[in-house]
């Protein structure tokens, strides 16, 4: 394969891993509909998650909440714990649970 083969090859695989990213699915389901293989995939989200292949633009803000209620469903992502409240925002739950699983 040529450099330039490699650079393009690089570039096709960059977009597919943040639209990945961006989609909320899980590997099996983002790569079936596309032809595209898992193992592929993962290898690629891999290689970008080095922290000189993609430029981080992440502000993370301190936020004080009261104690969740006893209701609350307590959702485990890694370390972090998010309590999840009626009347939550299920699109930052999305996003965050996201985040949170790429670090």
């Amino acid at each position: 394969m040529t450099t330039s083969e490699s650079e393009t090859l690089q570039q096709v695989w960059y977009a597919r891993v943040q639209e990945f990213r961006a989609s909320g699915l899980s590997g099996p389901q983002w790569c079936q509909p596309r032809g595209l293989k898992v193992k592929q995939l993962h290898y690629w989200n891999r290689k970008f998650r080095t922290p000189d292949a993609t430029a981080s633009d992440t502000t993370w803000v301190a936020v004080n909440t009261p104690a969740p209620p006893e209701s609350a469903l307590m959702v485990s992502v890694g370390p972090a714990i998010i309590a999840v409240r009626p009347g939550f925002d299920p699109t930052l739950l999305q996003r965050l649970v996201q985040v949170l699983a790429t670090c």
